[in-house]
């Protein structure tokens, strides 16, 4: 990934920045998530999280250029973290984000509660496990190059892609000329169209046009036919 960043942070004295990211390729999508290194100055073990997360959105927002040209249709933002209170669920256990200076980032605590209740809540947790296997829908596998979602862009021959279950798969790749003029014709802002893996260019080539009624592929299928 190609960012463009601020000066200073690549002058001869600036010192090492060192941050944390998660990148989801189904998604399309980098999650910044915390700073280790700040200009060669050790964060992790001095500063307390929420310093260091101000400090990473400081990065994100005034230092770092995200152009989209060179992201190739890659969405770059801050980690969405939140209070743990608003994720509690009965009967679970509870993620903890360490803010105290050199804490690790992550640990697990167990939630102290009498046998009784740790026998329930294990019953509970199988029969919902159960309930889950037996209502959750057969995703069904489409035989053939899978059919993308193309979204009209503002340029000419731009089209972005998605899944059915509405993955962002990037910008569209068009080689020939044929394509780039059927897509043209088309009237319509969104349209289904066939797409195939070019690895040489780690874009989705749209091949064809669907043809009417076609079902759109979901994102794991798209994973699996690259």
């Amino acid at each position: 990934m190609r960012l463009r960043l601020d000066p200073q942070f690549f002058a001869p004295d600036a010192g090492l920045t060192v941050l944390a990211a998660t990148l989801s390729p189904a998604a399309r999508h980098l999650w910044v998530e915390d700073i280790f290194v700040w200009k060669g100055r050790e964060l992790l073990a001095t500063e307390p999280f929420h310093v260091r997360l101000r400090l990473a959105a400081q990065w994100l927002e005034n230092y770092c250029m995200l152009d989209p040209r060179l992201l190739g249709g890659l969405e770059v933002e801050l980690a969405a973290w939140a209070p743990l209170d608003t994720v509690e669920p009965e009967g679970a256990w509870e993620l903890c984000q360490a803010d105290s200076p050199g804490a690790r980032r992550l640990f697990w605590l167990a939630r102290r509660r009498p046998d009784g209740v740790a026998a329930a809540a294990a019953a509970l947790a199988t029969d919902t496990i159960e309930h889950v296997s037996a209502t959750v829908p057969h995703i069904p596998v489409p035989s053939g190059p899978p059919v993308a979602v193309a979204t009209r862009e503002a340029g000419p021959d731009q089209w972005s892609l998605s899944s059915a279950d509405g993955v962002s798969l990037g910008r569209a790749l068009i080689r020939t000329m044929q394509v780039s003029a059927a897509m043209r014709q088309s009237k319509a802002n969104t349209v289904r169209v066939l797409v195939e893996w070019a690895g040489g260019f780690g874009k989705w080539e749209i091949k064809e046009m669907a043809a009417a009624g076609a079902t759109a592929a979901h994102s794991s299928f798209f994973e699996a036919a690259k």
